[in-house]
């Protein structure tokens, strides 16, 4: 889970503040503050971009770890321990 991931508790005392909490999170205003606080892009495309200085930026050198060149990095360094963790 990374800073946008959401989870759901069972049997909590009160569910239904939760489905009102989770249906204002991803609202227009709600996606607009969480960018606003937390610098990660919505996948709304309402919202405004992140503000500096968390714009992803070359000139500060983020990596940016969901991109294909890196998820396929990732991937060509682990194939061979999963494979010796879970075999073929």
């Amino acid at each position: 889970m990374g800073p946008g991931g959401i989870s759901l508790l069972t049997n909590t005392p009160h569910p239904n503040a939760a489905k009102v909490y989770l249906n204002w999170l991803l609202s227009k205003e709600g996606q607009a503050i969480f960018v606003k606080s937390n610098g990660a892009q919505s996948r709304r495309l309402d919202t405004p971009i992140p503000p500096e200085p968390w714009k992803f930026r070359p000139d500060l050198k983020y990596w940016v770890s969901y991109g294909e060149e890196a998820i396929s990095s990732i991937q060509n360094k682990l194939r061979p321990l999963l494979k010796e963790v879970f075999g073929e």
